[in-house]
């Protein structure tokens, strides 16, 4: 019995068999395939509706006609079926650099909704040094990461930190948020900081509007050097006027008046 079930006459039936099975399964998948494209073209599985949501500074209507620009970008990517909401999201935040979030999801056959999270500014960020830059005119926002996204309007709002980029570029999220802990630290203490220039190799000049400058680096952290400048500080309370405080040093400290 065994013999016979291995015959000849039987392995080519049994490889008949596989070959059929094997080519209705590709038959399978190119039906299937076919059909989804046909449907994916046909008018009522177009994406014709785009809802937007959540943007607050950001216009609804240009989010929209980008989203359908990116959309109509290949002939089926404005198919409900087979449209990339990875491709519309990279889209929208290279066009709108406030977009930090994009979430996008189906409402129909034929419409999707995108909802939007802004960016939130947290610091101003100008172009040059604070005395070529003295009118801030060439400044953006920067939110609580150090992310700069949108140039500032005229006139600018007030109660934001202001920092000076002399180069091409700003500093990492940690070093930001050291920086504004060292401006909020020295604020608590009376001291009105009116900005910060981001200097080459780690070094930095804060500004006050009682027009002294400061002088630090990062060569020792920004909490001892918060610090030694809190004690000066008050012990010079009430400070007299004084050109500069350079605290780079240690706990040697440098003034002139």
């Amino acid at each position: 019995m065994r013999s016979s079930l291995q015959s000849p006459k039987y392995q080519q039936k049994r490889r008949r068999k596989i070959v059929a099975i094997i080519f209705l399964s590709v038959l399978c998948v190119v039906t299937l395939t076919a059909t989804l494209v046909f449907l994916a073209r046909l008018s009522a599985f177009q994406i014709k509706d785009i809802e937007v949501a959540g943007q607050n500074n950001l216009s609804a209507t240009a989010i929209q006609q980008k989203a359908l620009q990116v959309l109509l970008s290949t002939s089926t990517s404005a198919s409900i079926i087979f449209f990339s909401k990875k491709n519309v999201e990279e889209g929208l935040k290279k066009e709108f650099k406030g977009i930090e979030n994009v979430g996008i999801n189906r409402t129909s056959l034929s419409s999707i909704r995108i909802d939007i999270s802004e960016r939130v500014p947290s610091a101003l960020v100008c172009s040059g040094f604070h005395e070529e830059n003295s009118e801030n005119d060439d400044c953006s926002f920067s939110d609580s990461k150090g992310y700069i996204f949108e140039r500032v309007p005229k006139p600018h709002p007030e109660g934001y930190n202001t920092y000076y980029v002399s180069g091409t570029s700003f500093v990492d999220e940690m070093r930001f948020a050291e920086l504004q802990k060292f401006i909020y630290g020295a604020e608590q203490a009376g001291i009105d900081v009116s900005g910060i220039l981001i200097g080459e190799d780690g070094e930095y000049e804060m500004y006050t509007s009682q027009d002294t400058t400061v002088y630090f680096d990062d060569r020792v952290p920004f909490d001892e050097t918060l610090a030694h400048l809190l004690a000066f500080w008050r012990a010079s309370s009430p400070p007299s006027p004084l050109n500069y405080i350079n605290l780079r040093f240690g706990n040697t400290i440098y003034y002139s008046k």
